[in-house]
């Protein structure tokens, strides 16, 4: 495989070795000085590095490119926008970087204009979980980040110290994540800007449409979000209504909730009483579910659902 190009020894008195980069480009773009429209850089740059790829593949990176750059462009309020293109023979990465002023940092200041809570940072990307959330309401949904980290492999945001965690959609990923490496803390402790990394498998079987299915539909629209527990709420032990509050305060732009507590043993009863009780009896119409519960946490949500007083 040497000698075919696909793999290279990555130290030379060692027997180690990593999938050698079939391609590896770099692209730099100035916002503020040149008019850049995000479908003509996917056009004029991206595409024909990815025209070896299938079909479908193509649809679902030309959708994510675009959802991303163009947040580049007009939110960021970045000098400089730079894209690194990489590829092997099993998977492609896509990353963007600005130097603007961060997307938590920039979900934080919108917060505190429109509504005077002064959230924090993890607050701020706790909400991108949820989904609808945008900072400029006349011109966008607030889809783009939902649905894009939802398309791909892997999708990590990167800004302000913190990260952004979304992998696979669903457990049937074509992507081994044992082959594709996550972000070194190096990268992620950067205080400037807003990195995006998007990695997508080069034979996924993935549709495009099959994503937005899972979430919407044409009589409902959006009405749909899944939410990962562990990641967006930064915590291996939920626990506490002021953790649950934060994570609810989107619930209510939705039909249908589905939490995901895939990785998550155990949980608080104050935090199940907040999500299950509290916020349920105020909007009885919105269903919420439950997916990949452990024993503890599904006999939790069942003890304190029984509940008639709050504790």
């Amino acid at each position: 495989m040497e000698t075919n190009g696909i793999i290279e020894r990555c130290e030379e008195k060692q027997y180690k070795w990593q999938l050698k980069e079939t391609r590896n480009s770099f692209f730099i773009y100035y916002p503020q000085k040149d008019k850049l429209e995000e479908d003509r850089i996917f056009e004029t740059d991206i595409l024909p590095l990815l025209k070896v790829l299938p079909d479908s593949v193509l649809k679902i990176w030309n959708y994510a490119f675009c959802e991303i750059m163009n947040n580049a462009i007009e939110h960021s309020k970045a000098e400089k926008i730079g894209v690194v293109f990489s590829s092997n023979i099993l998977f492609t990465r896509i990353f963007i970087r600005d130097d603007g002023v961060g997307i938590f940092e920039n979900i934080r200041q919108y917060i505190l204009n429109t509504t005077q809570k002064n959230i924090s940072l993890d607050d701020a990307m706790s909400i991108l979980f949820v989904g609808k959330m945008t900072t400029n309401k006349e011109n966008h949904s607030g889809e783009g980040i939902f649905f894009t980290s939802r398309s791909l492999d892997r999708f990590y945001i990167l800004s302000s110290n913190r990260i952004f965690v979304h992998e696979a959609y669903d457990k049937n990923s074509s992507a081994d994540i044992r082959t594709i490496n996550r972000p070194s803390r190096k990268v992620i402790e950067n205080e400037k800007g807003t990195s995006v990394v998007m990695e997508l498998w080069n034979n996924s079987k993935r549709q495009l449409r099959e994503v937005f299915d899972m979430f919407s539909s044409n009589e409902r629209g959006f009405y749909k979000t899944q939410i990962p527990i562990k990641s967006s709420i930064l915590s291996d032990f939920p626990v506490s209504r002021s953790q649950a509050r934060r994570l609810c305060s989107g619930f209510d732009k939705f039909e249908e909730i589905e939490l995901d507590f895939d990785g998550i043993d155990d949980v608080g009863r104050a935090f199940i009483h907040e999500i299950f009780c509290v916020f349920k009896d105020k909007h009885p119409e919105i269903e919420i579910k439950v997916k990949n519960a452990s024993t503890n946490v599904t006999n939790v949500i069942t003890q304190v659902k029984k509940t008639i007083v709050p504790t």
